[in-house]
């Protein structure tokens, strides 16, 4: 407001839409210590059969984009995992029974081991076949201290508007970093 304006009244009839939220639904499985051991000794005997590709790994090794079709039971756990939460996601969105949805999806999944230095440059998950993306940690390794990123998640906003997730930052920043 122009300091030599006339005071304008307050806009209390204001409404404020949020378009295009972007939700983020996270959940900490208890007891998933060991199912995180088997997963990791299912992954690493993987890196060592396959080469891998390289899509947005910097560093690091990604399995083929078959981790729905492994038959080890550490990765079909993981599957129940992803489409149980998927499901309890969109049963919250409906408010309908999760149960609803406990079957029929379609799953695209692969591993990630990064080590130090290692990283997946920006990238999104956009397209007629991705309506959900997710991330499972099985060992985040030691998260560093002092570093925005340093083994976090970081998501980013490029729609340019102002988000408020932490009054005490910087409220028009564009990225959030995720603690695993």
């Amino acid at each position: 407001m122009n300091p030599s304006s006339p005071q304008q009244a307050p806009l209390h009839g204001a409404k404020l839409d949020l378009l295009f939220p972007s939700p983020v639904m996270y959940f900490d499985w208890p007891d998933s210590e060991q199912l995180n051991r088997d997963l990791r000794d299912v992954v690493l005997a993987r890196r060592t059969t396959s080469c891998g590709t390289v899509k947005t790994n910097r560093g690091g090794w990604q399995s083929d984009a078959d981790l729905q079709d492994w038959q080890e039971a550490p990765a079909r756990s993981l599957l129940e995992r992803m489409t149980g939460l998927a499901a309890e996601y969109v049963a919250r969105q409906t408010g309908r029974d999760a149960a609803d949805f406990a079957s029929g999806w379609k799953i695209r999944a692969w591993a990630n081991v990064n080590e130090q230095g290692h990283y997946n440059r920006r990238h999104d998950h956009l397209g007629v076949h991705s309506f959900f993306s997710g991330v499972y940690y099985v060992n985040v390794g030691d998260i560093e201290a002092g570093q925005a990123a340093g083994g976090r998640t970081r998501f980013e906003d490029c729609s340019f508007v102002a988000i408020d997730v932490d009054r005490q930052a910087d409220p028009l920043r564009r990225d959030y970093f995720m603690t695993p």
